[in-house]
């Protein structure tokens, strides 16, 4: 059983639970304990070939009656910023053209194949009220990207609470969680493939009125993208039955040494490097361990911290081969600064 304490808001940062919950976190736990309580004390419902992964949360005052909070965005002075327009964007707007697109709404999307074949793919089922397709776009952009840079399949296929899932099922859902400037909402793997250790079924649940919020403000695809990212196991998986970002006990710093992603960032950033830096400042566990470090690497995506403007890396998709995805490197789309 892992541990996740909630972190409090810090200094405009984002506050990041990257939990591994149950294989459904808003279904109540089998062992009939209180996600409130902070405990979750029993995996549950585990399809077959998966495996589900028990987890404890601290409570810090936040309400779990939901699942457990992963991700927090409270400071919109530290938000990611927009793509700033081009590639009929409209500055992101939440989506392709800047919203009002006109496109129809969907209740789930097949990336890749879908359907058991060579290469990898992501079901993405919608759920809850008040989607538009502009925010949908940022959940296809996100998958279809991924899709394309991963190419092997992860999972032999299997049906998941009524779900027929080839690699990766995500549940995407936009409900009133406390309205606007507060929780944002949560996201991470909720099972594993038994085989890989690689994600089978994630979730990414996100209140409403912030999504609309940061969708009008050009931050929505980033952080789609960034969520996205951690479903597949960024951060996440990194110490689920691997050990690609330990702590050196005597600098007090943790450090990546996954072996394809410190070969792209010798070869983009720093030759001589034996790791890339991971965030270590005393944030708390989930920004900790898990995001690449803020003051090494600014406005990389996949820190900890919100920037006014970022990058995807060419270390970070390809540091996906480390947790065991066979990755063709292609250049994000949409972040429109160029790679390092």
């Amino acid at each position: 059983m892992r541990t996740f304490p909630v972190l409090p808001d810090h200094l405009g940062s984002v506050a990041i639970i990257d939990a591994l919950g149950l294989n459904d976190p808003f279904d109540p736990p089998a062992d009939g304990s209180d996600f409130a309580d902070g405990v979750v004390a029993a995996a549950h419902g585990a399809g077959p070939g998966f495996d589900a992964v028990a987890t404890l949360l601290a409570d810090d005052g936040f309400d779990f009656s939901t699942g457990p909070v992963i991700e927090q965005y409270k400071d919109t002075d530290y938000a990611k910023g927009g793509n700033g327009g081009g590639n009929g964007k409209g500055g992101n707007g939440g989506g392709h053209d800047g919203g009002g697109s006109g496109d129809p709404v969907l209740s789930e999307y097949a990336s890749g194949g879908a359907d058991g074949d060579a290469g990898f793919d992501i079901l993405i089922d919608f759920k809850g009220s008040g989607w538009t397709a502009d925010l949908q776009q940022a959940f296809i952009d996100a998958a279809d990207y991924l899709t394309s840079v991963i190419t092997n399949d992860t999972g032999p296929g299997t049906r998941y609470r009524g779900t027929n899932i080839d690699d990766l099922y995500i549940t995407a859902e936009l409900s009133d969680i406390d309205g606007s400037g507060g929780i944002l909402g949560q996201a991470g793997p909720t099972a594993t493939w038994t085989a890989s250790d690689l994600t089978a079924a994630g979730v990414m649940q996100f209140d409403i009125a912030d999504a609309f919020d940061y969708a009008s403000a050009g931050l929505w695809d980033e952080i789609v993208f960034h969520e996205m990212m951690h479903v597949v196991g960024f951060g996440s998986l990194w110490d689920f039955e691997r050990d690609l970002a330990p702590l050196n006990v005597e600098t007090g710093e943790y450090e990546y040494i996954g072996q394809n992603g410190l070969d792209a960032y010798n070869a983009s950033l720093d030759p001589s490097a034996d790791y890339i830096p991971v965030e270590s400042s005393g944030f708390g566990a989930g920004t900790d361990g898990s995001h690449w470090d803020e003051d090494a690497l600014g406005n990389e995506l996949m820190t900890g911290f919100i920037d006014t403007s970022n990058y995807v890396s060419e270390f970070s998709i390809v540091s996906l081969a480390d947790l065991g995805y066979v990755v063709a490197y292609a250049d994000y789309p949409y972040d429109e600064v160029p790679l390092v």
